[in-house]
C-alpha cells in the first residue's frame, strides 16, 4: 500500500514538474501604424517550433521553460527577436525595412536580395496584383512593369495573351519571354493559363539581357519567374479565395438599323424579311465568370507542405463560348541530417474545357443584311444563304467547337550542403500537356453544306534535369557566391487528327468518325518532332561591403535545331554595380535613403524561332504521276526544305544602364533604365534561286533588328495610417 502510495505521489509530482515546465506565450503582431500583420512568421528560437499569425495579428504559441526567445519576421519588415524569460504576452510593432531592400528576388539558378541586384529585375508581389476574374494569371502583373506588354484579349477566356518585354526580338517567332514556374522552365506560355491565380505568390521579370543570359537560349525575349505559395511552419491553415465578375463589351461597332439599311439601299423589298437584328448584340451577351480556390498549408521546423484545388467557370461574351478548369496543387519540403539535407517537391494538375468559336462568324456581323431576323416565328432558326452570308447565330449555337486540356507537372529539387558555403544539388522535372479537339458542325441544306466532324489530338511532353553546385562565402567584407549548373532537356511533341464529312447520323456528332456515307472525302494526318537542348552554365557573383557589385556568367547552350557546323552558342554576361549611398559623401544625406548605379552587357539566343529539322533536306508527297510501263499512277516525291548545315543562332546583345533610388525615408522610391538591344543572324525564310537550290526559299541567317528604349518606374506612399493607406505607382516606357 505504501509503496503504491510513493509511486502516485511521484507520478503527480513528475506530471506537475511538467506542466510547470511548460507554458504559453500569447501576442498580437502589428506594424509601426498600429495595423495587424497577418501570417507573420512566430518561432521559438531554440526548438524552432513556431506558428502564424492570425487576420488580426494575434498568435498563440506553447514553450517550454528552457525557451528564452522568439523570433518574428515578416517579408518586407526588420525581423525582431523578443525575450520571453518572464514574458507570457507581447505586443510587438514591425518596422517597414527601407525599400524592402532585404526581400529575396529570384534571379534564376538562385536568389538574392534586392539591395544586391545589378541587372534589371523587377519583383512585383501579392499585395501588388492586380485583382478580379483574370482569363489568364499573367494578367495579375499587367500594367505593373514598366517595359511589359500584356495584351489579353478581352471578353474571351480562351485566347492567349499577347506577352512582349520591351519590344519583339525576332522574325520567325519566339519573342514570349520564358516563363519559369518554381525554378521550372514551362515548355509553351499559353500553359500558363492552366496555373491558378490564387496560387501565385509573386513575380520576378528579367528584363535586360546581362540578366536574361543566365537562361542562355531560352531567354532571348526576357524571363518572367512565378514563385507559387508555400506552407509555413506552424498549425494547419485553412485558406478560401473567391472571386465574382461579369463581362461585358465596352465598345460596338455603329451598325445600320434595318430602316437605315433600306433607305441607304433604296429599299430593295425583294430581301426584306420583316427582321431588325443587330448581328453584333445576336451573337454576344453579357458573361459570367466565377473562381474558387481553397488552400491548405502548415508544417514544422522540418517539414512544410501546401496543397491546394481550384474551380474556374468562366463565360465569353460570345454565345456558346467559355472555360471550365478545376485543378490541384501540391508543393512539399522536408529537410533532415541537421538540416544539410533539403528536398522539394511538386505537382500540378489541372483539366480544362473550352467552348471555342469560329472567328470567320464575325464577318457574318458586317455582312448580313439587319432585315434578316434571327428566328422564324415558331422559334426555329431562320436558315438564309447569299454570297458569302449565313445566320452567325444559328452556327454558333448548333456547331460542337471544344477543346479538353490536361496538364501534369512533376519536379523535385535535393540540395546537400556538403561543407559549410557548398551546396551540391539536382533538380527533375516532367511535364504532360495533352489537347483533344472536338469539332462537328450540323447540315445545312439551304446553304446547300452537308454535315462535317473532326477529332485532334496533341501531345506536348518534356523531360528535364540539371545538376548544380553552388558555393557562397563571406570574408571580413567580401561576399562571393559561385555556381554551377549542367542541364539536359528533351522534348517530344506529336499529334494526330482525322475527320470527315455526310456522316449518317449527325446526333452522334464527332464519336463516330467511320460512319461517314462518302470515305472518299475523310482526312487522316499525324506528325511527330523531337528536340534537345544541353546546357553549361557558370556564374559569379561578388560584392565589397554591399557597396561594389561585379556578376558574370557564361552559358555554353547546344541545340539539336541548328545546322550539324553551328549546334553550340556561346552567351555571356557581366554586370556593375555601385551603392554611393554607402560612401561617406552620401551616407550622412538624411533625404536620400538608397541609391545605386547600375551597368550591364549580355548575349543571348534564340532557339524557339525554328522547328526542329528547319536544317534539313526534306522530301515530302508531290502528288500522283501515269507510269506508262505498269499502266499506274504512284505517289511521287520531291523535295519540299532546302538543306543548311551552316545555320546559326540567332543571337540579342543588349546594354543598359540603371539607377535604383529612395528617397524621404522612402516615401518616394523608383527605377530608371536606358537600354540599347540589338538582334543579329535573325532567322527567316529568305528568296533564292532555283537552281542551284530544289526550292525557291530557305531558312538562313540574315539581317538585324534593333531596340532602343527608356523606363521609368515611380512609387510613393502617399499615406501609411493605421485605419487608411495609399500609395501611387506608375510606369512610362519608351521604345523604338
Amino acid at each position: 500500500m505504501i509503496k503504491e502510495l510513493l509511486i502516485t505521489c511521484c507520478c503527480i509530482f513528475c506530471g506537475v514538474q511538467f506542466l510547470c515546465a511548460q507554458k504559453i506565450i500569447t501576442g498580437k503582431v502589428t506594424d509601426v501604424n498600429g495595423k495587424p500583420i497577418q501570417n507573420a512568421s512566430v518561432l521559438i528560437k531554440e526548438n524552432k517550433t513556431g506558428t502564424s499569425t492570425d487576420a488580426n495579428g494575434m498568435f498563440k504559441l506553447q514553450a517550454t521553460a528552457s525557451s528564452k526567445t522568439i523570433i518574428i519576421s515578416y517579408v518586407g519588415y526588420a525581423t525582431q527577436q523578443i525575450d520571453i524569460s518572464n514574458k507570457t504576452n507581447i505586443e510587438i510593432a514591425l518596422a517597414q525595412q527601407a525599400n524592402n531592400l532585404n526581400d529575396v528576388v529570384v534571379v534564376g539558378y538562385g536568389t538574392t536580395k534586392k539591395k544586391d541586384l545589378t541587372g534589371a529585375v523587377t519583383n512585383i508581389s501579392e499585395k501588388d496584383f492586380n485583382k478580379g476574374v483574370l482569363a489568364n494569371p499573367i494578367q495579375q502583373i499587367q500594367g505593373k512593369v514598366a517595359g511589359l506588354v500584356i495584351e489579353q484579349p478581352g471578353g474571351d477566356p480562351n485566347q492567349n495573351p499577347v506577352i512582349l518585354l520591351r519590344g519583339q526580338s525576332s522574325l520567325s517567332g519566339g519573342i514570349t519571354p520564358l516563363i519559369v514556374l518554381d525554378g521550372i522552365p514551362l515548355d509553351d506560355p499559353s500553359i500558363l493559363s492552366n496555373i491558378p491565380a490564387s496560387d501565385i505568390a509573386s513575380y520576378d521579370i528579367l528584363k535586360d539581357a546581362s540578366a536574361t543570359a543566365i537562361y542562355g537560349s531560352r531567354g532571348a525575349n526576357g524571363v518572367i519567374i512565378i514563385n507559387t505559395k508555400k506552407g509555413q511552419a506552424g498549425k494547419a491553415k485553412v485558406e478560401y479565395t473567391g472571386t465574382l465578375g461579369l463581362d461585358v463589351q465596352a465598345k460596338k461597332f455603329d451598325l445600320l438599323n434595318a430602316a437605315q439599311w433600306k433607305k441607304a439601299t433604296g429599299d430593295p423589298s425583294s430581301i426584306d424579311k420583316g427582321g431588325n437584328t443587330n448581328w453584333q448584340d445576336a451573337l454576344s451577351k453579357p458573361a459570367f465568370s466565377q473562381t474558387h480556390n481553397v488552400a491548405v498549408s502548415g508544417g514544422t521546423p522540418t517539414f512544410n507542405y501546401r496543397a491546394s484545388i481550384t474551380y474556374a467557370n468562366q463565360d465569353g461574351i460570345i454565345i456558346n463560348t467559355g472555360k471550365k478548369q478545376t485543378g490541384l496543387r501540391f508543393d512539399g519540403e522536408q529537410k533532415a541530417l541537421n538540416n544539410k539535407l533539403d528536398i522539394q517537391v511538386g505537382i500540378d494538375y489541372t483539366q480544362t474545357t473550352r467552348a471555342l468559336t469560329d472567328y470567320s462568324i464575325f464577318n457574318e456581323v458586317f455582312t448580313t443584311p439587319p432585315v434578316y431576323p434571327v428566328y422564324n416565328a415558331d422559334g426555329s432558326f431562320y436558315e438564309f444563304t447569299g454570297i458569302g452570308i449565313f445566320n452567325p447565330v444559328q452556327h454558333q449555337t448548333e456547331q460542337l467547337n471544344q477543346r479538353k486540356e490536361s496538364l501534369a507537372l512533376i519536379y523535385a529539387t535535393v540540395n546537400y550542403e556538403l561543407l559549410k558555403g557548398l551546396k551540391i544539388g539536382a533538380t527533375g522535372s516532367l511535364s504532360y500537356f495533352n489537347g483533344q479537339s472536338h469539332f462537328f458542325a450540323p447540315a445545312y441544306p439551304v446553304e446547300n453544306t452537308v454535315n462535317k466532324a473532326y477529332d485532334g489530338s496533341s501531345d506536348n511532353n518534356s523531360t528535364k534535369g540539371d545538376v548544380h553546385i553552388n558555393y557562397v562565402t563571406q570574408i571580413n567584407k567580401h561576399h562571393l557566391e559561385l555556381t554551377g549548373v549542367a542541364e539536359y532537356n528533351d522534348f517530344i511533341n506529336n499529334s494526330f487528327g482525322a475527320g470527315g464529312q455526310d456522316y449518317l447520323i449527325p446526333q452522334i456528332q464527332d464519336n463516330d468518325l467511320n460512319g461517314t456515307l462518302t470515305p472518299l472525302f475523310n482526312t487522316l494526318g499525324s506528325y511527330k518532332e523531337e528536340y534537345v537542348l544541353e546546357s553549361f552554365l557558370a556564374r559569379a557573383n561578388y560584392n565589397y561591403d554591399e557597396k561594389y557589385y561585379l556578376t558574370a556568367s557564361l552559358r555554353r547552350d547546344g541545340s539539336s535545331k541548328f545546322g550539324e557546323n553551328n549546334l553550340w552558342g556561346n552567351f555571356p554576361s557581366f554586370d556593375i554595380a555601385w551603392r554611393l549611398k554607402k560612401e561617406n559623401f552620401l551616407k550622412d544625406v538624411s533625404w536620400i535613403s538608397d541609391l545605386k548605379l547600375r551597368m550591364g552587357y549580355g548575349v543571348t539566343g534564340n532557339s524557339d524561332a525554328i522547328t526542329p529539322y528547319g536544317t534539313l533536306l526534306l522530301y515530302g508527297s508531290a502528288g500522283r504521276y501515269y507510269d506508262a510501263l505498269n499502266k499506274n499512277y504512284p505517289e511521287a516525291y520531291s523535295p519540299f526544305q532546302n538543306a543548311n548545315p551552316d545555320l546559326k543562332w540567332e543571337e540579342r546583345h543588349g546594354k543598359n544602364l540603371g539607377v535604383d533610388f529612395s528617397i524621404l525615408n522612402d516615401k518616394i522610391s523608383g527605377t530608371v533604365d536606358v537600354y540599347d538591344d540589338k538582334t543579329v543572324n535573325l532567322l527567316f525564310d529568305y528568296t533564292v534561286p532555283t537552281p542551284p537550290f530544289y526550292i525557291n526559299t530557305i531558312l538562313a541567317n540574315v539581317g538585324t533588328l534593333t531596340n532602343k528604349g527608356a523606363e521609368l518606374t515611380l512609387s510613393a506612399d502617399v499615406i501609411n495610417k493605421k485605419k487608411f493607406s495609399w500609395s501611387v505607382d506608375g510606369q512610362l516606357t519608351i521604345i523604338r
